[in-house]
């Protein structure tokens, strides 16, 4: 700003000194004219040279295309003489090169990873994650076009360059969300009401293959002794994910199969139901987790009792089935009521062990 100012100071004082001459310069006979001339034409081309070394010192800073543009579109405004021109359109050439060695940039992390892409964020799935990777890098090389093309800069060879390249580069990222849209539906089956169908909880002897229709919770099969017989959820991964590339693909505005929609529609229901469900898999485990082999031995009855509670989990009840609701009241109560019991067992035997010593 400051060389800026400068540059119209200076151009002001040699207006001023034009201003200033003690003779008429129409008259032929007024022998200064030429000198006076002369020194205001060195004075413009002076302020020209502070002028390109403005613009150099601009630009030299410049790493991304909208900060270029932003720079080109202040200098094209001012640039009127022909040495500023030819300035600007040598920095109008950088920032198409600069965009060109961009498009490069994500068409080789394109080519590298587009069998196997980096996921933007740990829960995005397999087919719409992809998606989402591409669609990152398409509306990257987009945006910077769209801000080229707002601003009318002077047409040349690097600008028609920058537009096959970057249409090229479209093509293959668009074609590629269209790819994994298209093989995503492949992996849609018919019929996935029939994950409801089975109860909501087994034992961790087996996992039923993942699926919905599996039970809530099944014991852990982690040897140690805290975690014998300990629940874990067993929602399945097959809806899980899912519910998480419909979410995707609506996002990206592509039409959802009706059979995916269709269970879609209750997803929020599955999710209150898995956090519920988690509640009691939480409270039951920290009861077994405070307890050693032979603390276990002594509330035997006790965690019989609650095993009994916890059954119909395990047996009868469905994803589908009514009464959940209930059924988890009722179990966290009763795991309440033997947690609250443990504790109080644990906080007496410690009282014990340290008045012993």
């Amino acid at each position: 700003t400051k060389s800026l100012l400068d540059i119209q100071a200076g151009f002001a004082k040699q207006m001023q000194a034009l201003r200033a001459l003690d003779y008429n310069i129409l008259d032929v006979k007024a022998r200064g004219w030429h000198d006076d001339h002369t020194k205001f034409k060195n004075g413009m081309k002076d302020l020209e040279v502070m002028m390109q070394n403005v613009i150099n010192t601009a630009f030299d800073g410049v790493s991304t295309v909208f900060a270029g543009v932003e720079l080109l579109e202040a200098f094209s405004s001012i640039a009127t003489r022909d040495a500023i021109k030819r300035s600007v359109e040598h920095k109008t050439a950088e920032i198409y090169a600069l965009f060109i060695a961009d498009l490069n940039a994500v068409k080789k992390d394109f080519d590298a990873n587009k069998k196997n892409p980096p996921m933007m964020h740990r829960d995005h799935p397999r087919y719409a994650g992809s998606a989402v990777w591409a669609k990152g890098r398409l509306l990257r090389i987009q945006r910077q076009k769209l801000k080229l093309e707002a601003q009318r800069l002077t047409p040349m060879r690097e600008a028609e360059d920058a537009r096959a390249q970057c249409v090229q580069l479209e093509n293959a990222l668009e074609e590629y969300i269209r790819k994994m849209y298209g093989d995503w539906i492949q992996t849609v089956e018919s019929g996935l009401q029939k994950y409801l169908e089975n109860s909501l909880m087994v034992r961790a002897q087996s996992v039923l293959d993942n699926h919905l229709d599996t039970t809530l919770m099944k014991r852990s099969k982690q040897g140690e002794a805290a975690d014998a017989g300990a629940l874990e959820q067993n929602f399945d991964k097959v809806l899980i994910r899912l519910f998480s590339e419909v979410a995707y693909w609506e996002k990206l505005r592509y039409e959802i199969p009706y059979v995916a929609m269709d269970i879609t529609t209750h997803k929020e229901r599955f999710r209150v139901m898995r956090e519920n469900v988690m509640l009691v898999v939480r409270d039951y485990n920290s009861i077994l987790q405070v307890l050693s082999t032979e603390e276990r031995r002594l509330f035997q009855e006790r965690i019989h009792f609650l095993d009994k509670k916890i059954t119909p989990g395990l047996s009868k009840l469905k994803w589908a089935s009514r009464g959940i609701s209930e059924y988890i009241r009722e179990c966290r109560k009763h795991c309440s009521d033997v947690r609250t019991l443990v504790f109080d067992f644990k906080a007496a035997k410690e009282q014990i062990s340290r008045a012993c010593r």
